[in-house]
């Protein structure tokens, strides 16, 4: 993990990771799943409760360009079903920025690239945050 090999580096990294907004988003979902008594949560769950806090911004950080009609309803509602398939996500969530949050001690587990994988994979916060998007 970066935070073992650069420590003074990750904690400036960490504090600037936490002040971008989808970041935000993520924490403040995972801990309000957490607050409900979901403790490993899946992709499928961060992303339904990151719609509950902020659709637009859960639309465009989770879901690929082409998957959104999909998503989205007529009435602008989430339709649950279209989340239950993989390639309705952008590779970037549950891969490249899940490795980010994971190697700065935000997350408990880094992310995969194997579709199969995708839905079953855990998010879960190291540690409480607090305070990201007032959540607290």
């Amino acid at each position: 993990r970066f935070t073992e090999l650069a420590p003074r580096w990750a904690q400036l990294a960490r504090s600037v990771a936490i002040q971008y907004e989808p970041t935000q988003l993520i924490i403040t979902a995972l801990e309000r799943l957490q607050q409900n008594g979901v403790r490993d949560a899946t992709l499928v769950d961060v992303a339904l409760e990151a719609t509950r806090i902020n659709q637009p911004l859960a639309v465009e950080v989770f879901f690929t360009q082409n998957r959104r009609d999909d998503v989205l309803t007529a009435d602008g509602d989430i339709d649950q079903s279209a989340l239950e398939d993989p390639t309705t996500y952008k590779s970037g969530i549950h891969f490249q920025f899940k490795y980010q949050l994971y190697h700065l001690r935000i997350l408990t587990t880094g992310g995969t690239d194997d579709k199969d994988t995708v839905l079953s994979n855990t998010w879960q916060l190291e540690q409480a945050v607090g305070g990201a998007s007032g959540s607290r």
